[in-house]
């Protein structure tokens, strides 16, 4: 038998894990709270509970995202189920249900679409904070909308949220929304050198690349847009923050009478588009 302190000591002697990494991952494994192996470090666990451990420690120590190895990640103060079917979702993207809901907030019942919707944390947020709105939450990949249905059940938003397997807007031409939410793919190929070796090992690049310059989504998003028979009041948007003189060309291309206002993030970057139509 060992004690909790002294796995937790050979975890990090043995694979550098930072403590609190650790401490989140024996906490998972032992289906116990983290406050309480501060508690209690005397407590006593297995030899198959101590090695599971350090085979988790071990992943971690080689890159593996935490989220994965949890098996969740919060978002906008909501545990989300995560895997590698679906990119982590990062703090940056809860500006988007920042404005989407200051968007939606003086409609009644807003009829939203969220494009390229992963795990499904934007579409999950904004039907717990707008309780009269309906989404339909598309994405190109069947597997991501598996542990999307996953989120939406779990936080009870089956009535407001839909998942469509669609190719962004293809499936949606005779849809009437009011707003479009869209978090998709901008960084470019040819940039492939800037990301973390850890998020190109475990992240599925369908969900990180859009294209070689990292545009090429967005502008088949907003020609999806011109294309729609009900055009919608706003469109907003996740995007690079070197990017913003090429979505305006973009936008201009194809929604030539669009005015188009851009957010910065915590950081000062320009991060979001925001089209009024």
């Amino acid at each position: 038998m060992y004690t909790l302190s002294e796995i937790l000591h050979e975890a990090q002697q043995d694979f550098g894990v930072a403590p609190l990494d650790s401490e989140l991952l024996l906490a998972r494994l032992l289906d116990i709270r983290r406050e309480d192996i501060i508690a209690h470090p005397e407590r006593p666990v297995t030899v198959m509970q101590r090695d599971d451990f350090l085979l988790d420690c071990q992943r971690r120590s080689r890159g593996e995202p935490l989220a994965y190895l949890l098996g969740f990640k919060e978002f906008y103060g909501l545990p989300l189920h995560v895997d590698r079917r679906v990119l982590i979702p990062r703090p940056e993207t809860e500006l988007l249900v920042d404005i989407a809901r200051e968007l939606a907030a003086g409609m009644s019942a807003p009829k939203l679409c969220d494009v390229g919707t992963g795990s499904g944390c934007i579409a999950v947020a904004l039907a717990k904070h707008l309780p009269h709105v309906r989404i339909i939450a598309s994405d190109i990949s069947d597997d991501a909308l598996l542990v999307a249905r996953k989120n939406v059940h779990l936080h009870g938003v089956v009535e407001n949220v839909e998942l469509v397997q669609s190719d962004l807007l293809e499936q949606f031409r005779e849809h009437p929304f009011d707003g479009v939410v869209a978090n998709l793919p901008y960084i470019g190929r040819l940039e492939h050198h800037l990301v973390g070796k850890d998020v190109m090992e475990y992240e599925p690049n369908v969900a990180l690349f859009g294209g070689d310059e990292g545009t090429e989504l967005i502008e088949k998003l907003f020609l999806h847009i011109a294309q729609l028979r009900h055009m919608p009041q706003w469109c907003i948007g996740e995007m690079g923050f070197l990017q913003k003189e090429k979505v305006e060309k973009i936008v201009r291309r194809y929604l030539p009478h669009a005015v188009i206002n851009f957010k910065q993030d915590l950081a000062g970057l320009d991060r979001v588009f925001i089209i009024t139509l």
